[in-house]
């Protein structure tokens, strides 16, 4: 029986751009994440298409709030 499939339901850009808002959040915090080159080679997201990814969630969030 098969349970888990291990291939995320997201592109690897959005993959990309949730690692990097969670290093956003973590250094404050004093946690320790993966640098953006490493994010970058492990999930096979571009570099721009992953910040933008970013950018369109956090453009969406604020956007919701202010209604």
């Amino acid at each position: 029986m098969h349970l888990h499939d291990d291939t995320p339901a997201v592109s690897p850009n959005v993959t990309a751009g949730v690692f990097l808002c969670a290093r956003f959040l973590a250094e404050p915090l004093g946690l320790s994440m993966p640098s953006p080159q490493d994010i970058f080679e492990a999930t096979g997201a571009t570099r721009t298409r992953a910040y933008m990814s970013v950018v369109g969630s956090v453009t969406v969030r604020i956007s919701k709030s202010g209604r």
